[in-house]
């Protein structure tokens, strides 16, 4: 639009300037006046259709911005809901990984046990082996015993038990997940009503309110109120869940009787406040 404007002021011819010399009533004066006043007249008109189609074009990209900007606040909603589910499965894993490292090893110790006393019991069947065989044979020497007593297994090796090689831990793969490079800045925040802790950017809804933006705030009783009071001071009336962004989320129809200014709404999601009805309502 600028770029418009500018072309249509370097190219428009302006009348001549030069006045006649006798300035009075005479047919040169005449066409004079007539030129000047035909070309500022269609200038006038120019510039009045153009401030028009200007001021279109920055209500179109304010409207454009807002929604931009709305769309913005979703994703960032959508993308700490997202960051915080990587990062609940990446602690996971890693509490699962522990305690099955612990669980082997305990299992390895228990099998290394079991494979060494195996072990000594066949070495101890092996030389009952040998002394019945003496017995049976009926020469009881001194050097057959001394031989029954030295003698030991020969090597059985499916008593033997080979320890698998564990997966070493890919610490680089689990650093890269979750976008760790991104800019959106997701706030933890605990949510008390089930004892687990998300990330949020500031100024974002959260729980059953995210589709609030684009909808109406009914009741108190239809819903869940945001609020701006007393920054995370507590909601009207008490309860409530405070925001990072020094809003609260007030959880029932006491807490939000006290509604009753317009600021108490949140400008933040596009709310205005209905005197009338005693409600906030979506822009």
């Amino acid at each position: 639009m600028q770029d418009e404007l500018t072309a249509y002021l370097m190219a428009i011819q302006p009348p001549s300037s030069v006045m006649p010399e006798q300035r009075a009533p005479t047919p040169d004066m005449d066409n004079y006046i007539a030129q000047n006043l035909e070309f500022f007249e269609s200038l006038n008109s120019s510039y009045a259709s153009l401030k028009a189609q200007k001021s279109t074009v920055e209500a179109e990209v304010g409207t454009k911005t807002a929604e931009c900007a709305e769309g913005r606040l979703v994703f960032d909603a959508k993308f700490c809901l997202w960051k915080t589910e990587v990062e609940n499965a990446k602690s996971n894993y890693l509490h699962c990984r522990t305690q099955a490292g612990t669980l082997y090893q305990e299992t390895s110790k228990t099998a290394q046990s079991n494979a060494e006393g195996r072990r000594a019991d066949r070495d101890a069947l092996v030389k009952v082996q040998c002394y019945l065989a003496m017995l049976l044979d009926g020469s009881t020497t001194q050097e057959k015993l001394k031989a029954c007593n030295e003698n030991e297994a020969d090597i059985f090796s499916p008593l033997d038990i080979v320890e698998p090689q564990l997966p070493d831990l890919n610490q680089q793969l689990l650093d890269g997940l979750g976008a760790p490079g991104s800019q959106v800045q997701c706030t933890p925040t605990t949510t008390t009503a089930t004892s687990t802790t998300s990330l949020v950017p500031a100024g974002i809804l959260i729980g059953t309110q995210q589709e609030c933006p684009s909808g109406t705030w009914t009741l108190p009783t239809q819903g869940r109120w945001k609020v701006n009071w007393g920054c995370c001071q507590g909601c009207p009336g008490g309860g409530g869940e405070c925001l990072a962004n020094c809003g609260c989320l007030c959880t029932s129809a006491t807490s939000c009787a006290g509604l009753t200014r317009s600021n108490d709404c949140s400008t933040e999601v596009g709310c205005q406040w209905d005197g009338d009805e005693g409600i906030c309502q979506n822009l």
